[in-house]
């Protein structure tokens, strides 16, 4: 019912509203991820451009989804930084980022596998799991340009860096 949802203080009542789809959180993705993927139909190869979200994705909402915070009066964004990419930069943007993650999961499990030191490998699944945790968190908002996380993912990604820059050095590595 999204013209009887609301914020909820009590977290008991934040999860029963959410299952129960009467939460104004949860209403209010769901009525900017609807916009956002309607959005992508025409400009699939380039995008709108960076923040072209908020100046575009109000034609494509469905009217039947809105709650009282859709006038979006903070500019807000589409809350899914997989779909935010898609939005601003077509599927090529999302290709690279998806690439870029790919690759530093496998350079994660890479090096984990690779070293012998146990400080080494804690360091590099401690950052696998990182990256997997902002992957999850950045699938219902768009983070990782902001500096709560976006400066915990590019320290993920020089801590991979070190590790291997330090276990080669040390020719800490297994044989295989």
């Amino acid at each position: 019912d999204f013209e009887r949802t609301i914020y909820h203080q009590q977290f008991k009542d934040h999860l029963r509203a959410t299952y129960r789809l009467t939460d104004l959180s949860t209403a209010e993705r769901l009525h900017r991820w609807i916009g956002g993927i309607r959005m992508t139909e025409g400009h699939l190869l380039h995008g709108y451009g960076p923040n072209g979200f908020y100046y575009a994705y109000k034609p494509y909402t469905v009217s039947a989804f809105q709650t009282y915070v859709s006038v979006n009066e903070e500019r807000s964004t589409v809350h899914n930084y997989f779909l935010l990419m898609v939005i601003e930069q077509g599927y090529p943007g999302l290709f690279f980022f998806l690439l870029l993650l790919g690759a530093m999961l496998w350079y994660a499990q890479h090096l984990w596998h690779r070293t012998m030191d146990p400080f080494y490998k804690i360091t590099s699944m401690v950052t696998g799991v990182m990256l997997v945790m902002i992957i999850t968190v950045n699938c219902l908002s768009d983070l990782i340009e902001t500096d709560k996380v976006g400066s915990l993912f590019f320290l993920c990604l020089s801590l991979l860096i070190a590790v291997d820059l330090q276990t080669r050095k040390n020719k800490d590595v297994n044989a295989d």
